[in-house]
């Protein structure tokens, strides 16, 4: 099986994210700041983050709206639907751990055209631990009934990393979607979506 993140993987959603929650803590706080002092909230549990940084309750729902303003600037990265393609037309199981809540991974997932592609997918809602936690993968693993040993894991994130070897899990960094300085760090680098499919050969 084969395991994907969607922020930052599948789709490039970080303008999306980023000034969703610029608009979101200008209302809160009323302080606009800068997108580039904000890439620390790109990944995580974002209801924990909110709840951390002491955002009202339900403050999500408002993160989702502005988000929604700039979704035609989410789109799959260059290469996403053909690879994913290729991947189910060789049989492979593939399927999403995500930190997007249940609504938001339906709505994106359908209007982008990857739903058909995944078999199986985890949500922030539908878990007690979000990555870096290993919950969400090995909830993936018992769900498929494919061994945790049997699975690979693409995301971008230090937390997708992290997922991954608490779970036990084969992972490769996407590339394409990570940090200049984790594709530095990390040894298994895919630049481009369709180098996945050497490596599964």
């Amino acid at each position: 099986m084969i395991c994907f993140d969607l922020d930052g993987t599948l789709l490039d959603t970080k303008y999306s994210i980023l000034a969703g929650f610029r608009d979101l803590y200008e209302e809160i706080w009323n302080e606009c700041r800068p997108l580039n002092e904000l890439e620390f909230v790109l990944g995580g549990d974002s209801l924990a983050l909110l709840d951390s940084m002491g955002f009202p309750e339900g403050s999500i729902h408002g993160w989702l709206k502005y988000i929604d303003c700039y979704a035609h600037t989410i789109h799959p990265f260059d290469g996403i639907l053909d690879t994913l393609s290729a991947l189910s037309q060789k049989g492979l199981i593939l399927g999403v751990a995500t930190n997007k809540l249940r609504i938001e991974y339906e709505e994106t997932m359908e209007r982008h055209g990857l739903k058909r592609f995944m078999e199986h997918s985890i949500c922030l809602d539908e878990v007690s631990h979000a990555k870096p936690d290993p919950e969400p993968l090995l909830y993936l693993a018992e769900q498929s009934e494919i061994p945790i040993s049997q699975m690979l894991f693409i995301g971008d994130t230090s937390y997708d990393i992290d997922c991954a070897r608490a779970a036990g899990c084969d992972f490769a960094l996407a590339g394409w979607g990570a940090s200049e300085a984790l594709k530095k760090e990390y040894a298994v680098v895919l630049e481009k979506p369709d180098e996945l499919l050497s490596v599964i050969q």
